[in-house]
Formats: structure tokens, sequence, C-alpha cells
């Protein structure tokens, strides 16, 4: 494991193909990724912003160890492990994803993603 890891996550694809009670679509996932060690902190805000007092995203930064993860822009990542972090069971939305341009000999195997806090509507599930 590399250095600096500090969490394990997972990466879920989301489509919207059942409908619900209430006439919209309920999200639902393929997982891509079950298991991937990372590293998620959260990105400086921008000081301008708040001297003027306006609401802005939270923004957080993350770096994925693993080989040939396929994730790209609008999917989630779910912190899985440890059961005592902030945002354990959490879920962030990968806003822009950049692979390495390392030569593909190298290890290194290290991927770099922007990502936000991400709320589901209707995310109760009534039986």
């Amino acid at each position: 494991m590399p250095a600096g890891v500090n969490l394990y996550v997972k990466f879920i694809r989301l489509t919207y193909s059942q409908d619900d009670d209430v006439g919209g679509a309920y999200p639902t996932g393929t997982i891509l990724h079950p298991w991937v060690a990372g590293r998620i902190e959260e990105a400086p805000a921008r000081t301008d912003f708040l001297q003027q007092g306006l609401e802005t995203r939270k923004i957080f930064s993350g770096m994925f160890w693993g080989n040939e993860l396929n994730f790209r822009e609008q999917d989630e990542v779910e912190i899985v492990s440890p059961p005592n972090h902030k945002y354990f069971g959490k879920r962030f939305r990968v806003i822009s994803a950049t692979e390495p341009n390392n030569h593909p000999a190298q290890k290194r195997n290290y991927y770099l993603a922007k990502l936000e806090r991400s709320q589901i509507a209707h995310s109760e599930v009534y039986q």
C-alpha cells in the first residue's frame, strides 16, 4: 500500500432506469471498483467568496491507487473504510478525473480527481 493512504473507497456509476412512486427516476448504481485505496482531502475555501458571504460548494481532491481504474465525471465515490472516518458511508461526485501521464511501464498507478459532496433527492426507500 502506498504511503499517505488513509481510506478505502468504492466507485459507483449511477443509472436512472426505474421510476419511483412520485414520478421521478430513482437512481441505481453499478459498482465499478469495490475496494480502492485512496486519500481524500478538503480543498481550501476561496477567501474572496467567504468575505462576500456567498455559499460555495465544498470541493475535495482525491488520489486513488489501483491498476487501470475506470471512472469518469459524474461517477460517485463512497468511503467504505475506516468506519470512524468523518465521511464514512457518504458519497462524493467526481467533477474531473485525470490520469497521470507516466510511461506505461512505470507502475505508479495513481489517479487524481476533484470531488464534491453528493446529495440524492428522495433517498429514502419506502416499502
